[in-house]
C-alpha cells in the first residue's frame, strides 16, 4: 500500500509541474505579444516616397511660359511652351521662317521667358533698321517721298538737283536703292558721297 501512495504522489506532482511549466509558456508569449508594438500607419513601403528634391524636380519641368512670335514666320501668334526652352524651339512652332527672314537677326539659342514678345524680321527690315538714322543721330531722308525743301537740306543739293530728283521718281517709280540716285541729272560720284549716308530708300 505504501508503494502505491509513493507512486501516486510522484504522478500527481509530475502532473503539477507538467501543468505549471504550460502556464509560465503560455503567459510569456503573451507578454510578448503585448510588448510587441504596431507598426505605425504608412510605415510599409515608405522607401517608395519622393525625396522633397525629386518633388522640386518634377514641379519644374511641369512649369510652363507663353511667348509671342511674329514677324518672318509662317504662323504668328502666341504659344505655351516649356520653361527653359529656345528662341529656335519657338520658331519651329510658329512654322518656321518666311524665305526672307534675317537669320543673322536674332540670337535662336537663347531662353524664353514667359511673356516675351519675339519678333523675326526680314533681310529688308533688319537693313532700314540699321540706316533708320545718320551717324550723326539724324534722321534719314527717304528720297522716295521728301518733298523739295527736304531734299535741298542735304548736303550738295539745290533746288535744281531736289527738282531732278523728284522728276525722276515721277518718270520711273521708286527708287529701289540709294545707288540708284545716281541715275538723276546732276547728281554725280561726289554729290552721292556727300549724301549716301543721310539718305534711304524706304517706302
Amino acid at each position: 500500500m505504501k508503494i502505491r501512495k509513493i507512486v501516486y504522489t510522484f504522478l500527481l506532482l509530475a502532473v503539477f509541474c507538467a501543468g505549471g511549466c504550460a502556464a509560465e509558456e503560455t503567459d510569456s508569449v503573451e507578454m510578448e505579444l503585448s510588448s510587441a508594438e504596431p507598426m505605425p500607419d504608412g510605415a510599409q513601403g515608405a522607401g517608395q516616397e519622393e525625396s522633397p528634391g525629386e518633388t522640386a524636380e518634377t514641379e519644374k519641368a511641369e512649369e510652363s511660359c507663353f511667348v509671342y512670335i511674329c514677324g518672318a514666320v509662317k504662323r504668328p501668334g502666341v504659344y505655351e511652351m516649356k520653361a527653359g526652352s529656345r528662341i529656335y524651339e519657338a520658331i519651329a512652332l510658329a512654322g518656321g521662317l518666311l524665305k526672307d527672314a534675317a537669320l543673322n537677326g536674332i540670337n535662336q539659342a537663347e531662353q524664353v521667358t514667359d511673356g516675351q514678345m519675339i519678333e523675326i524680321l526680314t533681310e529688308e527690315e533688319t537693313r532700314q533698321a540699321k540706316a533708320a538714322v545718320t551717324p550723326q543721330g539724324e534722321p534719314l531722308v527717304n528720297i522716295n517721298t521728301a518733298s523739295a525743301q527736304e531734299l535741298m537740306a542735304l548736303s550738295g543739293i539745290g533746288e535744281a538737283k531736289a527738282a531732278n530728283i523728284i522728276a525722276y521718281r515721277e518718270a520711273h517709280g521708286n527708287f529701289t536703292s540709294v545707288e540708284d540716285i545716281l541715275s538723276v541729272d546732276g547728281i554725280g560720284e561726289g554729290v552721292y558721297a556727300k549724301i549716301q549716308n543721310q539718305i534711304t530708300v524706304t517706302q
